[in-house]
């Protein structure tokens, strides 16, 4: 049986850097993120347990920012990522399109433009070729995120992969995932409830070799 190809290492770390590298340039106010609990953490046995979504019920038509795009190869990558912010928060929300041959769409053809239905093999991070995921509330070191996102349906529709990854995003839906890193990377709905989505989005990066 083919061995499931091996995920981008910086999936998330290669837009982390890019974020760094934008901080770099702004103001020194900044420090470390010290997480400070409630004065009274005992959880009352009669209240509802209350649920806290990290990402926006919807985003809207969405204006991409500090967009990047990375690949593995300048020709035929067998991996290809797209990613930008979402929003202008400090730790803002991340959408990452991330593509891979040998998986989903791309099991019996290179990475190649066209228009990807999500459904069926792309609603699970372990067998997507064609995988769109949030990483919510992620900071500017790129050592952290608070959740996983992940695709429901919607369309992808890719226009070109080189010099540029260019196409867009319709009507995505996503849910509140886990991704277990040592079982092929398989995602797991959580839920809980929290759902997101996307109306449109059109991106545009240079991509970079690594």
């Amino acid at each position: 049986m083919e061995k499931t190809p091996m995920r981008l290492v910086t999936r998330f770390a290669a837009l982390s850097v890019f974020l760094f590298a934008a901080a770099c340039g702004g103001d020194d106010g900044g420090g470390d993120i010290t997480l400070t609990p409630d004065a009274d953490t005992t959880p009352s046995p009669d209240a509802p347990q209350q649920v806290t979504c990290t990402a926006d019920s919807s985003y809207g038509t969405v204006t991409p920012a500090q967009q990047f795009g990375q690949a593995d190869a300048a020709t035929n990558p067998t991996q290809l990522v797209w990613g930008a912010t979402l929003n202008a928060d400090t730790m803002p929300d991340i959408v990452q399109l991330e593509l891979y041959k040998g998986l989903g769409a791309f099991t019996n053809t290179e990475i190649v433009p066209g228009n990807y239905p999500l459904t069926g093999e792309e609603l699970n991070y372990e067998t997507c070729g064609v995988c769109v995921i949030f990483y919510t509330d992620a900071d500017l070191n790129g050592t952290a995120f608070a959740d996983n996102y992940f695709v429901t349906g919607g369309t992808v529709n890719i226009t070109s992969v080189s010099p540029n990854i260019t196409g867009t995003l319709t009507n995505l839906t996503l849910e509140h995932v886990t991704i277990d890193e040592a079982n092929n990377y398989h995602s797991t709905p959580v839920g809980d409830g929290c759902n997101s989505a996307i109306t449109s989005l059109a991106f545009d990066a240079t991509v970079q070799t690594q």
